[in-house]
């Protein structure tokens, strides 16, 4: 699935008035770092926010609702899947760290960028 189609996905999970202000972004992480190593990946991810709800789509997994908050420059998205804690900062230039915390005690790690979706 394609980053663009991954926005107007996750955009559907929120309302139409919170749809009215969602501000959209698409990411791809290209490091991935976990105790096996360090990975060239490719994984696009698309995140609507809306005020501090937001939704995160994820190419290989699926989509999740999302808690949103600026801290300092950089904004960050936290959520949880069946398996596990995740959180996703992005930087004022665009940069992102994924942090990734499962619930067996295994933890990853991916950076990448994410720019504003382009209507």
């Amino acid at each position: 699935m394609t980053p663009i189609h991954i926005v107007a996905l996750s955009a559907a999970l929120l309302s139409a008035t919170q749809l009215a202000a969602a501000e959209q972004r698409n990411c791809v992480f290209e490091r991935q770092m976990s105790s096996e190593g360090t990975f060239n990946v490719n994984l696009p991810v698309a995140i609507a926010r809306a005020g501090n709800r937001a939704t995160v789509a994820v190419a290989t997994s699926g989509q999740y609702p999302a808690k949103a908050r600026s801290a300092g420059s950089s904004l960050e998205f936290r959520f949880s899947t069946p398996v596990s804690s995740e959180v996703i900062a992005v930087g004022s230039a665009g940069e992102a760290i994924w942090q990734i915390d499962f619930k067996d005690g295994r933890s990853m790690g991916y950076a990448g960028r994410c720019g504003k979706a382009r209507g």
